[in-house]
């Protein structure tokens, strides 16, 4: 840390001697230019605005694709931390009814007819349309 230090006041030293002899341009065979690159923001929105449902719908999509394996363990067994935060994106107002139904629709929502398990996008699917279908949302 000495080191680092006494270096930096050394060259702050030498490039202030370099400039006040007009040499501004070269300290030691390195450049004393200093360029600011500007900072680039992206943003992730559309030029179309989203109404406020279908808000609520993709922010209620994004947390079923990336809670997938939990929610398929908790709608098996009727209850979880996960399936309560998806009943509240859902804005699902009769909680016990809404977990009872996905439970008793387990296999259709995360497995297909052959019983390989659905991808994630499938289940997101299946779970809004049950949602959807059941609950008004």
């Amino acid at each position: 840390m000495k080191k680092i230090v006494k270096t930096t006041i050394f060259a702050t030293i030498l490039s202030s001697s370099l400039f006040a002899h007009g040499q501004p341009d070269n300290i030691f065979g390195m450049s004393t230019m200093v360029t600011v690159m500007p900072t680039v923001y992206v943003s992730n929105t559309s030029s179309k605005s989203k109404t406020p449902k279908e808000q609520k719908q993709a922010t209620a999509q994004q947390f079923i694709e990336e809670n997938r394996e939990s929610l398929e363990v908790e709608v098996a067994q009727g209850e979880g931390e996960k399936l309560d935060t998806l009943a509240t994106l859902y804005e699902v107002k009769e909680k016990s009814k809404w977990k009872r139904g996905l439970q008793e629709n387990y296999e259709e929502i995360f497995y297909d007819k052959d019983e390989k398990k659905k991808t994630t996008i499938e289940v997101t699917g299946e779970l809004t349309l049950f949602i959807q279908k059941n609950f008004n949302f």
